[in-house]
């Protein structure tokens, strides 16, 4: 679920432990997520930007038995707090690699995953090309991204200290309003699932850490303009009581044809 921007797990496993214990309904992202994965009773997996295997780690028993799983990034920095975080399992395996040009033969994955990835490729046709080519007739590829609204509150508190900064992910290059389209030339049935919950933040901090675990963001703000970011945070939950945040994402289900 990383980005190249991300050399290690650190912002990453910020926003994990923020969308947890901050969030309005119980049910989580990674809880929703497994939820959606039907796998086969064996078969081989790949998950391409994995970070540090924040989905495997929640959901203890991942995979199920008879998956074999390959957890890549192009970090080797995320590779290696996944093998670490995950360590002992079997059946799982890792590599650093690019999701543009895959080091696998045809047809060998009967599942794929890209969670948050697929908006923030230079090179997505080509990606989805090699996913295609590397899933077997009736593999079925799962991939996420965010929708409208998605982190707006946030997005609208920093823009005018970075007005050029695109936080929450770029959803006019694949986002729920148009990802069908994007998916669709290269899989036979593609099939949306939305998912919506809140951050809730009454007091300033977890807001703040969830806003400068983005790496432009936290690259950008000198000093003096992250001195007064704080201070229209704090500013803006003492008139409101608290801030919150819209999360609006979504999985995209699609399948290889047999």
């Amino acid at each position: 679920m990383s980005s190249p921007a991300y050399n290690d797990a650190h912002d990453l496993n910020v926003r994990t432990h923020i969308m947890h214990y901050y969030r309005l309904h119980s049910r989580s992202w990674f809880d929703w997520l497994a939820d959606q994965l039907v796998l086969p009773e064996h078969g081989r997996c790949l998950e391409l930007g994995s970070g540090p295997g924040n989905l495997w780690q929640h959901n203890k028993g991942w995979p199920p038995p008879g998956q074999l799983l390959c957890l890549s990034d192009l970090s080797a920095g995320m590779v290696q707090e996944a093998r670490q975080q995950l360590k002992g399992n079997p059946a799982i395996t890792y590599a650093v690699l690019d999701a543009a040009r895959l080091p696998f033969a045809n047809g060998l994955f009967t599942a794929v995953f890209a969670f948050g990835v697929l908006d923030q490729l230079p090179n997505q046709s080509q990606a989805l090309h090699e996913i295609h080519r590397t899933l077997a007739p009736g593999g079925v590829f799962y991939t996420s991204t965010g929708g409208p609204g998605h982190l707006a509150e946030i997005r609208e508190l920093i823009q005018p200290f970075l007005p050029e900064v695109n936080y929450g992910g770029d959803i006019d290059r694949f986002g729920l309003q148009n990802g069908v389209a994007v998916l669709e030339p290269f899989f036979g049935e593609v099939a949306v699932r939305p998912y919506q919950n809140h951050l809730i933040f009454p007091e300033a901090y977890p807001l703040l850490a969830y806003a400068l675990s983005e790496p432009d963001v936290r690259q950008q703000l000198t000093a003096a303009k992250l001195a007064a970011f704080e201070q229209h945070v704090a500013a803006e939950i003492a008139r409101q009581g608290e801030i919150r945040v819209t999360i609006n994402k979504g999985l995209f289900i699609a399948r290889f044809p047999r």
